[in-house]
């Protein structure tokens, strides 16, 4: 049992990252290189959404998964200090990872890249992965960085199914860059969009599957979006299942053959901020287009 002194402490040292967080994020003369980040990564996730729910032959699907520090978030991110990973115990962890050192040793582990690739080759080939439950591809905020996301994704080559997800959608570079990854590797790295304007825009560039978000309170469970593509809502959703059982053992996030939109309903911390920019949002054609 949590102490109430012990909430207290935890609350005190999660604000004391955040403002650290940012402090750095937000400061675009940080410079980053792949040595100052860290990763986490659990071999074999307890996350009830990643993890398979139902049993096959007595066992749950085994999928891992990864944390990437704070200074991977792309700056052009509309969520950008206001997603889910800010709020609950995600962001426990994120500070730890962002930091990394742990303050408290029930933290996530903080790892460098090379570590990260020696653990991701070593997990069985019957394993899935979802790349960044919280963080992005590796880079500096406003840059991808290829070769390592590249090395990242490719030591996944090996496993069932891999994906993640990136807003690194904000520029020319950035988007040629994604599609190079989902050219040369496995796992599918999803495009991040904001609404649906922005996830037909994403579609019509070929850089990879899209996903997108929609209201919270969204009943709808399939649809065709103004620039005329179908969305279906992540089935985990609609019903119980986790990231391990969808699409009988390949998730549809994996499939980056895929030629429809998943769409998420918002929802945990963060959601009035992530609803409100999603309407806001407004689409960067001209730094899309070079």
């Amino acid at each position: 049992m949590i102490t109430a002194a012990a909430k207290l402490k935890r609350a005190q040292q999660t604000k004391t990252i955040r403002a650290a967080y940012d402090a750095a994020i937000l400061n675009p003369e940080v410079a980053t290189t792949i040595n100052d980040l860290s990763f986490h990564l659990a071999p074999k996730s307890d996350n009830d959404k990643l993890r398979g729910k139902v049993k096959k032959n007595g066992r749950r699907q085994q999928v891992a998964g990864t944390i990437s520090g704070r200074q991977t978030c792309p700056l052009s991110c509309a969520w950008i200090n206001k997603c889910y990973g800010k709020f609950g115990p995600i962001d426990y962890h994120w500070g730890a990872v962002t930091d990394g050192a742990r303050k408290n040793p029930s933290q996530a582990k903080p790892i460098k890249f090379d570590e990260l690739i020696t653990g991701i080759k070593a997990l069985p080939a019957s394993a899935m992965i979802r790349f960044s439950q919280v963080g992005d591809l590796p880079g500096d905020g406003r840059d991808l960085f290829y070769a390592e996301s590249l090395k990242m994704l490719a030591a996944a080559d090996h496993l069932a199914a891999a994906w993640t997800y990136t807003h690194y959608a904000d520029s020319l570079d950035n988007l040629r860059a994604v599609r190079r990854l989902n050219k040369f590797a496995k796992a599918a790295v999803n495009l991040s969009a904001n609404n649906d304007a922005d996830a037909d825009d994403l579609i019509a560039r070929k850089c990879g599957p899209v996903v997108s978000v929609v209201a919270a309170d969204d009943a709808r469970k399939t649809w065709i979006t103004p620039g005329g593509n179908r969305a279906v809502v992540c089935p985990a959703q609609l019903r119980e299942i986790g990231c391990g059982d969808c699409g009988n053992g390949r998730p549809l996030c994996a499939r980056k053959d895929r030629d429809y939109i998943v769409a998420f309903r918002i929802h945990g911390g963060g959601t009035k901020y992530v609803q409100a920019a999603s309407k806001a949002f407004q689409l960067p054609t001209a730094k899309r287009n070079g």
